[in-house]
């Protein structure tokens, strides 16, 4: 099978709306753009084996979970007195969030972080060792890390029903009339506990991130649900 020529330099629409795809996603709508250049039936052969190979790996096929978690604070010392973090310093505490986030999450799932993840941006490092696809909404203490100015409010419709997701807790959200939950952080489990909030702070889940389907569960249950 012949190269692409050399002028070849890939779809220019990677540069715009689908500059944020999957990796899958990229690299197959590359692998079509090519084939422009030098179709064959055994090179759609390998696109379909390729499709179906990085949908195993990259969650594009239902494999693929979501995750939900907030508040490491990475590098803050503080915050395991104020919590009271059964931790000796910071890099144990850093040490413990990935080892623990890395025991449930996989390479093709996708996990949110809500905010106040880093506190000293030199420990952001530790991220970097987190699988899967990470998308971080900012927190009142992200500032120094984040290229963000205001803390976001988001609308989770990957799953149905959704939920709205902010780092502070929020008394009402748009879709509350309609019966869709809310999730934060901000609190480590010393707020209130209402049957359409959840607090998905590590402090409340032993520091693990949460799954979806727990989530669901608790805007099922309410507040009979057992933490």
């Amino acid at each position: 099978m012949e190269p692409c020529p050399t002028s070849c330099t890939g779809p220019p629409d990677l540069q715009g709306r689908d500059a944020t795809a999957t990796p899958a996603r990229r690299l197959i709508m590359r692998e079509l753009y090519h084939s422009s250049c030098r179709m064959s039936s055994l090179f759609l052969k390998y696109i379909l084996t390729k499709c179906l190979t990085l949908g195993q790996e990259y969650g594009t096929i239902p494999d693929m979970r979501y995750w939900f978690t907030a508040d490491w604070h990475l590098g803050h010392d503080n915050v395991m007195h104020h919590c009271a973090r059964p931790f000796e310093g910071v890099t144990e505490m850093a040490e413990t969030l990935v080892r623990r986030y890395n025991e449930v999450v996989h390479k093709g799932d996708t996990c949110y972080f809500l905010g106040d993840t880093v506190w000293n941006k030199d420990h952001a490092k530790y991220l970097d060792r987190c699988v899967g696809n990470k998308i971080f909404l900012v927190g009142n203490h992200d500032r120094g890390w984040l290229k963000a100015r205001h803390m976001d409010i988001w609308h989770f419709k990957g799953m149905t029903p959704g939920f709205y997701m902010c780092h502070l807790p929020l008394l009402t959200w748009p879709t509350m009339p309609h019966g869709e939950g809310h999730i934060h952080g901000h609190s480590h489990g010393m707020g209130p506990k209402r049957p359409n909030a959840l607090d998905v702070g590590v402090d409340c889940w032993n520091f693990y991130p949460v799954d979806y389907e727990t989530i669901n569960n608790y805007f099922q249950k309410g507040l009979d649900f057992d933490l």
